[in-house]
């Protein structure tokens, strides 16, 4: 009697684990939907960006402004996003081993490396790096990906830029395929 009761227990408590997934996996699906329409609308936005900034730069006018102009500090700025949350995966390892990997680069060159780091997993993470100087961390910015979320980072890339702080900008993310890759 004891054994058929100590069954059934658990065969409750696999039906109520198995809930409990079903409704995670349902709101998994629905975040996972709505960050990929993000994506594609990021994505569309960025390629965008890119096509003006070629047709501006083979101008005339483009060699006197202060973003076209050879600038020969030896300073680099890395641009990194990473997640606000863990159980990510490679999503953040990938994007810290090459972060490390480029600043070490830069070091061997003897080139300063600066970071704006997006993400709270990365603001921890590049905190304990000593080999470069941290100008900004940003938190949550994911949630809500707004001008205004933005406008204090693009601030100080465009002064550090223009002061001569540093001369490249670079820029390292995981790029999302899709949701099999």
């Amino acid at each position: 009697m004891a054994q058929t009761q100590l069954l059934n227990r658990r065969i409750r408590s696999v039906k109520n684990a198995k809930q409990i997934t079903k409704a995670m996996e349902v709101v998994a699906a629905s975040r996972m939907r709505r960050v990929q329409e993000a994506a594609g609308k990021a994505r569309t936005y960025g390629q965008l960006a890119d096509s003006i900034v070629r047709q501006i730069s083979g101008t005339q006018d483009a060699k006197h402004h202060p973003y076209f102009r050879p600038n020969q500090t030896a300073g680099k700025l890395y641009i990194i996003f990473s997640s606000d949350r863990g159980l990510a995966g490679a999503f953040n390892s990938n994007v810290f081993n090459n972060s490390v990997h480029s600043i070490h680069e830069a070091k061997q060159q003897g080139h300063s490396s600066s970071v704006i780091v997006f993400g709270r997993k990365g603001a921890r993470f590049f905190s304990r790096i000593k080999e470069m100087t941290l100008l900004g961390e940003y938190e949550n910015v994911a949630d809500k990906p707004e001008v205004n979320v933005f406008a204090p980072a693009i601030d100080s890339i465009s002064r550090g830029f223009i002061e001569g702080q540093f001369d490249t900008v670079n820029i390292i993310y995981t790029e999302f395929v899709s949701t099999l890759s």
